[in-house]
C-alpha cells in the first residue's frame, strides 16, 4: 500500500512478510480496554491491528507517515487506515475489509493521521491529536464523524499510537516503512525536482549578479576616466586697481 496515494504496492506479487500476531491489551481510557492482535510486517513496516472491545471492533493498519513532500525518517507521525488491505485493483477506503465499527452502528472509513508523540504526552481528542475522523454515510461517501464518535475513535488511535511508539521493534518497522515508501519514488522525484528548481534559481541569480556587477563597474570606470581627463583651468594673475573707475 502506497503511503501517499493509498494504493497497493503493485511492484511485487509476493505477499508481504509478516511476523506472528501478538496479543496485547491496550488502555483506551474511559472507553475501556482494547484486546488487540498486532501483526507487524518486516517488509512494509505496517502494523496490522485487529481490535476487539465491547464497543469497538475491526482492523486498523498503522504505518509511519513520512510527510508528503519533506521526507522525515525519524517521524513519530502515523497514518492509520481503517480496515485491512483492499482487494487487488481497488484503491478506495470503502473497499477495505473489516473496517472498524464503533458502538455497533458507526463504521469508520479512509484513514487518519496522528502524532504518537502527542498521544504519549496525553493527547486524547481529535483536535489534540491533529486527526480528522471519517465515517461511512451509508452510501458511497464518507463524512466527518460526529464529535462523540470522533472522541471514541481518537481514544483508540491514541492507544494504538502509544503501543507503536513503545514497541521494541519500532525502529525496525519505521526503517522498513521508510525504504518501502522510498522505493515508490515520490520523495526522490520531488527532491530531484526541488534541486532542479533551486539550481535554476541559482543560475538566474548568478546572471543577475554578473549583470549588476558589470553595471557597477561601468559606472566606476566612467568616474575614473573622468578624473583622469578632467581639464586644468589656467590660473589668472591677480590685478589690483586703485582710484575711481
Amino acid at each position: 500500500m502506497d503511503l501517499l496515494t493509498c494504493q497497493p504496492d503493485l511492484t511485487s506479487a509476493d505477499t508481504p512478510v509478516t511476523s506472528p500476531a501478538e496479543p496485547v491489551l491496550l488502555d483506551a481510557g474511559s472507553y475501556g480496554m482494547l484486546r488487540v492482535l498486532a501483526r507487524p510486517s518486516i517488509e512494509t513496516g505496517d502494523l496490522r491491528c485487529r481490535v476487539s472491545a465491547t464497543k469497538a471492533a475491526g482492523t486498523f493498519i498503522v504505518r509511519p507517515h513520512f510527510g508528503y513532500d519533506r521526507f522525515n525518517a525519524a517521524t513519530t507521525r502515523l497514518i492509520v487506515h481503517y480496515g485491512g488491505e483492499p482487494p487487488p485493483g481497488s484503491y478506495r477506503g470503502f473497499d477495505r475489509p473489516n473496517r472498524p465499527v464503533l458502538n455497533r452502528t458507526v463504521t469508520l472509513v479512509d484513514y487518519s493521521i496522528v502524532d504518537a508523540a502527542k498521544a504519549l504526552a496525553g493527547a486524547r481528542t481529535p483536535h489534540a491529536l491533529g486527526a480528522t475522523i471519517w465515517r461511512h454515510d451509508g452510501g458511497r461517501h464518507s463524512v466527518e464523524a460526529p464529535s462523540r464518535t470522533a472522541r471514541h475513535a481518537a481514544a483508540i488511535l491514541a492507544a494504538l499510537a502509544i503501543h507503536w511508539l513503545q514497541r521494541p521493534d519500532r525502529d525496525q518497522l519505521r526503517l522498513a516503512a521508510a525504504r518501502h515508501v522510498l522505493r515508490r519514488g515520490h520523495h526522490l522525484r520531488y527532491t530531484r525536482e526541488a534541486i532542479a528548481r533551486a539550481e535554476s534559481l541559482i543560475d538566474q541569480q548568478q546572471r543577475t549578479l554578473a549583470g549588476e556587477r558589470a553595471h557597477l563597474n561601468s559606472m566606476l570606470q566612467l568616474l575614473a576616466d573622468g578624473a583622469a581627463t578632467r581639464p586644468v583651468l589656467p590660473r589668472l594673475p591677480l590685478t589690483l586697481t586703485t582710484g575711481d573707475p
